[in-house]
């Protein structure tokens, strides 16, 4: 048996070469008991032989459709079939944008962690997205090693490779949470009222939210992941929600050696519609129990 499964969970127009960045800092973890299982949902497969290259496990499987014809992506079911493919102790659950600087990441969390509970959050620093393509090609070039000591750090938030100021906006919302955009786009945002419901789209998290790493067993026993949100969002903070009231979460501490790289991206997967129905679904869910809902998730959960 593996000590760690990771999962990846890949639909809609992903960017293959941030995910293949993205698996090599996986792969380059000082623990060599790793699983990593990619599990992707699309018309047509993009990553296929993918697990001829590299020591993965792929699983791929098509989207249901829309009355127009359009592919409705379930986020939490194509990241459960990754899930239930794990055959582990442990589980991080990863997206395939963020990359682990520190090859002791994964050793360090086995360490931190606690019975029962998940660790989740992992600070976040962004990777500039002007920048992304030429840390690509460093990867490619010499290696995901040596293409981390070439990132520069103009403040505590971004990266990038060139070492020049880059100024932002940082705000707390009344959630608690800590949000950073571009100081261009917050005085954009003052006064252009078209991009207000659009905030997902460019303010960023200063954690990775969708970071989770806990025991697989704690993640089945609630059920794993809904299955009811479509296209994108929730389903991460569902399953937070889910960990810490039935047994508890805590934010992975906001030290170096835990700091992980987003490789920023345009967010045009956006979809204010399905972002608003998304968040009624969940707090509808909240307010019927967290009973009732992970005997409904556990039903559809094979």
């Amino acid at each position: 048996m593996k000590d760690i499964s990771i999962t990846y969970s890949i639909y809609g127009n992903f960017d293959l070469n941030r995910l293949l960045t993205s698996l090599k800092s996986v792969l380059c973890q000082n623990k060599s008991d790793i699983k990593v299982i990619i599990s992707e949902e699309n018309l047509e497969s993009q990553l296929e032989g993918i697990d001829k290259n590299f020591p993965v496990v792929y699983l791929y499987s098509k989207p249901i459709m829309d009355a127009k014809g359009d592919p409705l992506y379930n986020p939490g079911k194509i990241r459960n079939r990754a899930v239930m493919r794990a055959d582990c102790e442990f589980i991080y659950l990863n997206d395939g944008d963020i990359v682990f600087q520190n090859q002791e990441y994964l050793n360090e969390l086995v360490r931190e962690i606690h019975e029962e509970e998940a660790l989740i959050w992992p600070p976040c620093r962004r990777l500039i997205e002007s920048d992304v393509a030429r840390f690509i090609k460093l990867v490619e070039d010499n290696g995901i090693i040596e293409a981390l000591h070439h990132l520069k750090y103009p403040n505590e938030y971004v990266a990038n490779l060139d070492g020049s100021q880059h100024d932002l906006k940082a705000v707390t919302h009344n959630n608690g949470r800590v949000y950073t955009t571009e100081l261009s786009t917050f005085q954009r945002y003052l006064s252009d009222k078209t991009m207000k419901g659009k905030e997902p789209t460019f303010w960023h998290d200063v954690v990775h939210i969708g970071g989770i790493f806990a025991r697989r067993d704690l993640v089945l026993s609630v059920g794993g992941y809904t299955e009811s949100y479509i296209t994108w969002g929730y389903e991460d903070v569902d399953l937070q929600w889910k960990l810490r009231e039935m047994y508890s979460t805590r934010i992975i501490p906001p030290l170096n050696f835990y700091e992980v790289l987003h490789l920023d991206h345009p967010k045009n997967y956006f979809s204010q519609e399905y972002n608003k129905r998304n968040k009624k679904l969940f707090e509808r869910r909240q307010s019927e129990g967290l009973e009732k809902a992970i005997e409904n998730d556990l039903k559809k959960l094979k």
